[in-house]
């Protein structure tokens, strides 16, 4: 079986390719945490680069900054320059300092470029 039959043709309109998208705030309701919740004694979640919390479907510039339950910064992640391959960017669960963060329950807010609402979002950390 096939997806398509002798005779059958298509209409492709090349004026789009490279055209900007406007990004809205309701693109943004796509961004996910993964995994969340983040279990760091699983195996399934170790990696031999250590432990890493992945942001999916961003935008392709973008800034999250992640916050503790008492609105401590611990991480700035900048999304946009010239490792911006995909649509994803992974935290490897350090703050700023170069430190593990505490398991427990965390806030982040993306910011993207021409959008005025910031998107906010949680995730949590168990050990």
């Amino acid at each position: 079986d096939k997806w398509f039959n002798d005779g059958d043709s298509w209409t492709v309109d090349l004026s789009l390719i490279g055209k900007k998208e406007n990004l809205t705030s309701d693109m943004l309701d796509s961004v996910m945490v993964v995994p969340n919740p983040y279990v760091v004694s699983s195996q399934y979640n170790e990696e031999i680069y250590g432990n890493r919390l992945l942001f999916d479907k961003l935008p392709k510039n973008c800034t999250i900054s992640i916050f503790t339950v008492t609105g401590e910064l611990v991480e700035k992640l900048v999304h946009g320059d010239s490792n911006n391959l995909s649509g994803s960017i992974p935290w490897d669960l350090k703050n700023q300092n170069g430190e593990l963060v505490q398991p427990g329950l965390y806030f982040y807010t993306l910011e993207a470029d021409g959008v005025k609402d910031n998107k906010i979002g949680k995730f949590v950390i168990i050990r």
